[in-house]
Parts: C-alpha cells; sequence; structure tokens
C-alpha cells in the first residue's frame, strides 16, 4: 500500500484502514467460507475474487494516474 501511494497509484490516507479493507473483501469469498461451511474455493475462483477486488479497490482508491 505504501508503494502504491508513493508511486501515485493510490491516495489512501490511512493505509492500514485501506489494507483492511483489502484483505476483508478477500476473506468474505475465501477465508470465512471455510471457516463456516468447509467450502475451498478453487484455484480459478481464488484468482477471479483476487482480480475483481483489486478492481473494486482500485475504483475507490486509484489516483487515475497509471503507468
Amino acid at each position: 500500500m505504501e508503494a502504491a501511494v508513493d508511486d501515485g497509484k493510490i491516495q489512501a490516507a490511512e493505509l492500514d484502514r485501506a489494507a483492511e479493507q483489502f484483505l476483508g473483501m478477500i476473506k468474505a469469498q475465501t477465508f470465512w467460507p471455510v471457516v463456516f461451511s468447509g467450502q475451498v474455493v478453487s484455484e480459478s475462483e481464488m484468482n477471479e475474487i483476487i482480480g475483481s477486488t483489486v478492481d473494486v479497490f482500485l475504483r475507490s482508491y486509484a489516483t487515475g494516474k497509471r503507468a
């Protein structure tokens, strides 16, 4: 997160909160289903979850500056 802010890729006043939000989105779809139902996502599902989470995260935090 710090590197992304330093590089001008994202704007986040509270890096810890941004990191918690990012990981929370992933955990909601991967960790908690295992805890509550034993359902493990496949590698392809994990890749999709990570990709869509990055998309959502960047819509909120991206500065518009892309290299």
